[in-house]
């Protein structure tokens, strides 16, 4: 996780397992993971999903997953919809340059 989120020194994470508890039915491990400077909190993370159920902050602020369901997703939910079509970044550049609110840059030397 501090490998993907985390723009500073890995080396000064810390993350350690600290028990266990049941969460809205759920059996949950309980992890503490701190990093500087003061980007600790606490995770609840589901035994059976792999995924967290509640997250404290060194704050107080709680983030949880409520109402968990365990179902397939209607296929029409990943359908791209009619009319959709790619962005086109270079399109986008294109047609700015042809607006009045395009400013050449200076020509280098």
């Amino acid at each position: 996780m501090a490998q993907l989120s985390a723009p500073i020194d890995l080396a000064t994470w810390h993350c350690q397992r600290d028990g266990e508890e049941t969460i809205a039915g759920y059996d949950t491990d309980i992890f503490r993971i701190a990093a500087p400077p003061g980007l600790s909190f606490v995770g609840w993370i589901d035994r059976a999903r792999k995924f967290p159920v509640r997250i404290k902050t060194a704050d107080g602020t709680v983030i949880a997953a409520d109402h968990i369901r365990d179902e397939p997703q209607p296929a029409q939910t990943f359908e791209i919809p009619a009319g959709l079509r790619k962005f086109d970044p270079q399109a986008l550049i294109r047609r700015i340059r042809q607006s009045d609110v395009w400013v050449e840059p200076p020509a280098s030397e």
